[in-house]
């Protein structure tokens, strides 16, 4: 996470991954770090979860969250996906 908040702004527009820039990499991972963070925090509180099979975010589903999940942050500035990444790490680490 340290790392990431010293990122250069100028190189956040770098494709990195197929048409994903390192904004996208990073938007991806932040909601997926959000969505871990929550399963966490339930498995924590001593709630049940649904299997991983069965959530709609897995399987052939994935690709399609995957890509809405970036959808989701267009037109972000880099500082906001950056923000938003550190936080949701910073939860998930601390659930």
């Amino acid at each position: 996470m340290e790392t990431v908040s010293r990122f250069p702004e100028d190189k956040a527009g770098e494709r990195v991954c197929g048409k994903w820039d390192i904004a996208c990499v990073l938007a991806h991972m932040a909601g997926w770090d959000t969505y871990f963070a929550m399963i966490a925090r339930q498995l924590r509180m001593g709630k049940d979860v649904p299997y991983w099979g069965d959530n709609p975010y897995w399987g052939e589903n994935m690709e399609k969250r995957n890509e809405a999940l970036v959808k989701e942050r267009e037109g972000r500035t880099w500082k906001e996906v950056r923000d938003e990444f550190v936080k949701a790490s910073g939860e998930f680490l601390e659930e």
